[in-house]
């Protein structure tokens, strides 16, 4: 065995090492060494208690992947309730069913995410663009009711797309038209 000089020994140290805190709040802080002496690797344990605390997390909006995303591609929820029900109402009115739109489902992701983050309770700034109409709407369940659907009844409309996003302060509902 070769024995190592100092300047050699702590050439060749190890980084420190950190276990992970215990229940009690202790963090073990280890350093090992080359031993001068039998060229063996040592470890000197440094344990140090440290108290850990918990800043309360605020509760930001978070914008939800959409349930319509996930919900169109079931048959049960989502953004086809959502246009079931606008249909409903529509076809009591002796209008044409509504279609899914892709593009305007999109839109709507869009606007909903933007009312989430922002806590709007209504039309987003600039949400009006040539040829699209949206309703938009807020509640404190995952019921569209809230949905201002003021296109609804218009026979002109043909094409909507919807979407819902969970914000801090409740769920965030639109509807945009074509």
């Amino acid at each position: 065995m070769t024995s190592l000089s100092g300047a050699q020994a702590t050439a060749q140290s190890t980084a420190p090492s950190t276990t992970a805190p215990s229940a009690s709040g202790a963090v073990t802080t280890a350093s090992s060494y080359v031993c001068p002496k039998c060229g063996r690797i040592h470890a000197t344990p440094q344990a140090t208690t440290t108290t850990t605390t918990s800043a309360p997390k605020a509760a930001a909006a978070t914008p939800v992947r959409s349930v319509a995303q996930v919900a169109y591609q079931k048959a049960s929820g989502g953004v086809q309730n959502v246009l079931s029900m606008l249909n409903n109402q529509r076809s009591r009115q002796g209008l044409r069913t509504l279609r899914y739109d892709a593009t305007l489902q999109s839109v709507a992701e869009r606007r909903a995410q933007q009312m989430a983050s922002m806590g709007l309770k209504s039309h987003p700034p600039g949400s009006f663009a040539p040829g699209r109409y949206e309703g938009v709407g807020w509640s404190s369940s995952f019921s569209p009711r809230g949905v201002s659907a003021c296109y609804t009844s218009d026979p002109r409309m043909t094409a909507a797309g919807a979407a819902m996003v969970t914000g801090r302060d409740g769920v965030y509902f639109a509807v945009v038209y074509r």
